[in-house]
């Protein structure tokens, strides 16, 4: 499992100036109480993740030995900051719509920071963070590819697009550094399945905690919403499978995926990624 040859691709540090008002509408997403939440979910989670791949990969960055990497993971972790500081913004203000989900997220980063991480030691922290950065990846793709948040008021469209094009143009840091650093089919495959177990139950802890806080669990729209997003409309779940096992390939390489297009569309399409270089 050898790193694909680099071409010193450019991973740009923006800096958005997204302004979300405070009174956004509640049920942002069309007026879909599962999608919203949903979405808001990554939100919640995004923070503790993004300062788990910096630790993951700034702990890496004395052994890297290709220069151009290096510069690279640099970037990442600059760009990985900045998703944290926007998604915090984001989180306040759903905070003041009344959710309420602090005491859950200081449980959450306590089992990762002071639990999970420290145990798994750090070739297996790179792995998940590796196999992490494939699945943001896969969900930036089917996002973008299917206009997903088309109905998102812009402000907030703005911020999740801006999210998954990075997501896209970094794609392959994690990887090539795990390829570098420690080269082990078994690592990166059991880094994967790590990986999918801790954002899918993550993602699906803190879905279900929002709408349980709405009191909506059992109306029967959150459900329609749901098997239409996952199985027969959307159908996310089956463009999710084909995207994830590439990764099992042992030919696999983040860059194979040509998605670059879905991310350098956002960049044209918005004016307020001003970059800080």
């Amino acid at each position: 499992m050898k790193p694909k040859q680099r071409n010193a691709k450019k991973i740009i540090h923006r800096k958005p100036n997204f302004q979300i008002p405070q009174d956004i509408e509640k049920y942002w997403l069309g007026g879909s109480v599962f999608k919203t939440h949903f979405l808001n979910s990554f939100t919640l989670i995004f923070p503790i993740g993004e300062r788990y791949f910096i630790r993951s990969i700034n702990c890496m960055l004395k052994k890297i030995n290709d220069p151009i990497l290096l510069t690279e993971a640099q970037s990442f972790i600059k760009q990985e900051a900045q998703h944290a500081i926007e998604h915090g913004r984001f989180m306040n203000i759903l905070k003041n719509q009344g959710l309420e989900f602090e005491g859950s997220l200081k449980y959450v980063e306590f089992l990762i920071e002071k639990i999970l991480a420290p145990m798994n030691g750090e070739a297996l922290n790179l792995a998940v963070t590796s196999g992490l950065e494939h699945m943001t990846a896969l969900l930036a793709e089917i996002s973008l590819s299917e206009n997903f948040l088309k109905e998102a008021p812009s402000s907030i469209r703005d911020l999740y697009n801006w999210h998954a094009a990075e997501e896209i143009e970094h794609r392959a840091v994690a990887f090539d550094i795990l390829s570098e650093c420690h080269p082990h089919f078994a690592l990166r495959v059991a880094g994967l399945f790590y990986a999918y177990v801790l954002l899918s139950g993550l993602t699906a802890f803190f879905t279900a905690k929002l709408i349980v806080e709405d009191g909506k669990i059992f109306d029967k729209v959150i459900w329609t919403d749901f098997f239409d997003t996952f199985i027969f409309k959307e159908k996310l779940l089956f463009k999710a499978a084909g995207i994830f096992v590439n990764y099992l390939s042992p030919d696999f390489h983040p860059l194979n995926e040509k998605i670059d297009h879905l991310g350098k569309s956002i960049f044209k399409q918005q004016n307020n990624f001003a970059s800080s270089l």
